[in-house]
């Protein structure tokens, strides 16, 4: 929390700027995050819930601009897609060995 007003010109000040969007642009939006959602394998019904809460804005603007209906059937094609989809690691990962000092301790 700043102990006094923010300064506009420090530079590693948080700004935020609203911009206008379309409908178009509002529906890749939601698209884009319900996709993200299921990949990680999230359901309907969880990633709906995140489009509904106010504190997540931008799946609420998407949601309340585009409806329940819309926002359900963008959600239910990304978890219909993602939950076929499976990850193969088909290469261990690489294994670091932990750097010696001097003294030849770790």
């Amino acid at each position: 929390m700043p102990y006094r007003e923010p300064d506009p010109t420090d530079p590693s000040m948080l700004v935020g700027n609203e911009v206008e969007c379309s409908m178009v642009e509002l529906n890749e939006m939601a698209t884009a995050f319900a996709a993200e959602l299921a990949q990680m394998g999230h359901g309907t019904e969880r990633i709906m819930t995140w489009f509904r809460q106010p504190s997540f804005a931008g799946p609420y603007l998407a949601w309340s601009s585009l409806g329940e209906e819309k926002i359900r059937a963008l959600v239910g094609e990304a978890v219909d897609f993602w939950s076929r989809c499976s990850v193969v690691v088909r290469e261990p990962l690489l294994q670091i060995e932990p750097q010696r000092t001097d003294s030849g301790r770790e």
